[in-house]
């Protein structure tokens, strides 16, 4: 067992895990990490440098949901992805616990669900297009691409490509260019897919 003299080296210990050693060891990390924090007085619990960006407690209850997808703990991670929401600092941390939570449903099958925290995730965003908004369009797009109905995942994809083309975000722009070549694949539509 590795001890850990504070949540802080939990938080830097849990990443490397998650990459190393996969998802078990780094959900025991993030768990410990949160429990250390718990016990420190509320008057320094403010004060630790918990995370890059300095979200905190709503960073660390999202990297505990992020675990418990990827180990098909659906229930937990609902249950982490509800305190980070509860504890975000701003619409966009929010708006990101949403996608997180749509996440989880789309995975479980109950699109309708998922859709519906896509939305709340959307309309917490403000007018000004970000790489959330792709996020979130690019996750709807899958959505409709899970229920067979490809002009709307198309017209989801294609809304984040127009967000995506004003900012660099390589990583989303790839995925979303990934979800457009399907949606062209399963339509038969073999020269869009190549383009």
């Amino acid at each position: 067992e590795v001890v850990l003299r504070g949540p802080d080296e939990a938080l830097k210990a849990a990443p490397k895990a998650q990459q190393v050693y996969r998802n078990e060891k780094a959900f025991e990390l993030y768990t410990k990490a949160l429990e250390l924090l718990e016990e420190l007085p509320n008057e320094y619990r403010q004060h630790v440098p918990l995370t890059k960006g300095g979200r905190g407690l709503s960073k660390i209850e999202e990297a505990v949901g992020d675990v418990a997808v990827q180990l098909a703990k659906y229930e937990l991670a609902v249950n982490h992805y509800m305190v980070a929401l509860q504890t975000a600092q701003s619409k966009e941390e929010q708006s990101v616990s949403y996608r997180k939570l749509s996440e989880v449903y789309e995975k479980q099958s109950d699109y309708e669900r998922a859709l519906s925290y896509l939305k709340m995730g959307l309309n917490l965003l403000s007018d000004v297009p970000s790489p959330e908004h792709a996020r979130i369009y690019n996750d709807i797009g899958v959505i409709h691409f899970q229920k067979s109905e490809y002009p709307e995942a198309e017209q989801q994809f294609n809304q984040a490509l127009e967000i995506l083309s004003d900012m660099p975000d390589d990583d989303t722009l790839e995925l979303v260019y990934k979800n457009l070549g399907n949606v062209y694949y399963v339509q038969g539509r073999l020269n869009d897919a190549v383009k």
